[in-house]
């Protein structure tokens, strides 16, 4: 891994040929290295001021998402960390996919538990307006390839494949370039993997709101590298004193992309109404280092006005 004089230098020059709304200057393969080591980085230094964000199932907004050009849209705008979800078909490949169903992102209907993937990559992807593309589903293994020494992922949705997703992280190499979100208590995550959340990279999403005072101090005593937070009202003493999280070395993940995980301070308040005080503002005050949004370039690009990273 370089020095942190080199991945600078090497990231002024990455925002001198590539700015928002340009999206035809493309990064270097060099260019998208050091953002990639930049991260890891980043990943291993709870006391980071250093702020995150999480492209919510990539670039979907350009890109089918959860698909292979979204990803490589997210690359070359500069996010750090891409979220995705897993289903299984039914000759137990796992694939990217949100929904129970593939109706609302696919050119067919039912269930991906329906369908083998070779019948899958028959048909296409949609665009965020439901129009037709002419992407493919990806795999989770075709996915990693791709995204490996390139770009962090945050895995969702993948709490029955734990065993299948651990195995295909091995073949690939790139265990240690994820996330594994589980929202269960931790007891019984525990209980139902066992030694697997010794060597995964287990990252709980906890509903403050929801779950008991003891069960989040559970987790905080476990000392994942990072707790996503969830609150749709942001009464809880772990919201309003988030240095109960990360007195523990432990980062602060909060979404910004829905009004109930965050109690309304959410992108559209940022973006929409121009109310960055009582959105990313009011995150940022409350303890996050990763931020999850539907509104990536944007989220970017105030970042970095506020000097809030270091490129």
């Amino acid at each position: 891994m370089k020095n942190s004089g080199t991945i600078l230098t090497v990231f002024l020059l990455l925002v001198a040929c590539y700015s928002i709304g340009q999206q035809d200057k493309r990064l270097t393969e060099m260019q998208i290295r050091q953002h990639f080591n930049w991260v890891m980085k980043e990943m291993h230094n709870p006391k980071s001021k250093n702020i995150l964000v999480v492209a919510h199932r990539g670039d979907w907004r350009n890109a089918p998402e959860n698909s292979i050009q979204a990803l490589r849209n997210s690359i070359e705008m500069g996010v750090d960390i891409m979220e995705i979800d897993l289903k299984m078909t039914k000759d137990s490949v796992l694939v990217l996919m949100h929904d129970k169903t593939i109706d609302r992102t696919m050119s067919g209907k039912g269930q991906p538990s329906s369908y083998t993937l070779d019948s899958l990559k028959m048909m296409t992807l949609k665009s965020a307006h439901g129009g037709p593309t002419t992407h493919h589903i990806p795999t989770f293994e075709e996915f990693m390839t791709e995204a490996k020494g390139r770009m962090f992922i945050n895995i969702d949705k993948c709490y029955p494949y734990y065993k299948q997703v651990y195995d295909v992280l091995k073949r690939t190499g790139t265990l240690d370039q994820v996330l594994m979100n589980g929202e269960k208590d931790l007891d019984k995550n525990r209980q139902d993997y066992g030694d697997l959340l010794k060597v995964i990279p287990f990252k709980p999403v906890v509903d403050v709101n929801k779950m008991s005072v003891a069960a989040v101090e559970n987790y905080i005593s476990f000392r994942p590298k990072v707790m996503e937070v969830v609150f749709a009202t942001d009464t809880s003493r772990f919201v309003q004193h988030p240095g109960l999280i990360q007195n523990n070395n432990i980062k602060i993940y909060i979404n910004s992309l829905w009004a109930d995980l965050c109690a309304g301070h959410n992108d559209d308040l940022a973006v929409e109404q121009g109310d960055t005080k009582d959105s990313w503002d009011w995150i940022l005050l409350h303890g996050a280092t990763i931020i999850q949004t539907d509104r990536p370039a944007q989220l970017l690009s105030y970042l970095r006005d506020k000097k809030l990273r270091p490129f």
